[in-house]
């Protein structure tokens, strides 16, 4: 089964011609003749007027104007965490926070520069009380998520019913948890802070998770 064709106008010589859709020419010889025609543009960068083939669409009269104009927003600034100088361009600046490289990253939003950072939820002991309740949540539900069944148990995470943020006298109590994986989790957190990091724990669990899911 062939392309359907339809009456078209010749971009070079205006002659109508039947054609598939994406056709521009009525023949080889218009569309060589097309790829002579030329137009006179102005650099972007240094202002200067340059000639190119009709059809392109240009902005820049060479390479190295190119690469002059893409790399002239750059600007100096310091690392939050080690206080070296690096270069980012300028619509990549935070506002807040920059670092020169992951490490530097991860090395400053340890503990009180962490986007989760609550000091209630840090003070030494807490951590321990909230694995304890995680861990009673899951051996309820028997390690098995209570939305869709999954039972790996190695993706299984416990959820507040309630969250701490409404009613956070409910945070240790086990009734007000249930065991979700990974997945289910992120869907419940859909739309707030939580939810990008349990995202990303999902596609880097994604195999786990899928062949399981479909066992």
């Amino acid at each position: 089964m062939g392309y359907k064709k339809e009456s078209k106008i010749c971009e070079h010589c205006g002659a109508e011609f039947q054609g598939i859709k994406t056709r521009k020419y009525c023949s080889q010889e218009c569309s060589h003749n097309s790829r002579k025609l030329r137009k006179i543009l102005i650099c972007e960068e240094c202002n200067k007027e340059y000639e190119v083939q009709e059809y392109r669409d240009s902005k820049f009269c060479s390479h190295e104007c190119k690469v002059k104009n893409k790399s002239s927003d750059i600007i100096a600034i310091q690392c939050t965490n080690c206080g070296s100088n690096f270069n980012r361009k300028e619509h990549l600046i935070n506002s807040t926070n920059n670092f020169c490289c992951k490490k530097c990253s991860e090395e400053y939003t340890i503990g009180k520069n962490h986007y989760e950072w609550k000091e209630c939820n840090h003070i030494e002991g807490r951590k321990d009380a909230f694995r304890k309740w995680g861990k009673l949540v899951k051996t309820r539900d028997n390690y098995t998520c209570q939305n869709c069944g999954n039972s790996e148990k190695t993706i299984q995470h416990a959820h507040h019913i309630i969250p701490k943020s409404i009613d956070n006298s409910l945070e240790f109590d086990e009734t007000n948890g249930i065991t979700l994986c990974i997945y289910c989790h992120y869907i419940a957190h859909d739309g707030d802070i939580k939810s990008q990091r349990l995202i990303n724990e999902y596609i880097k669990n994604y195999e786990i998770y899928n062949i399981k899911s479909n066992e």
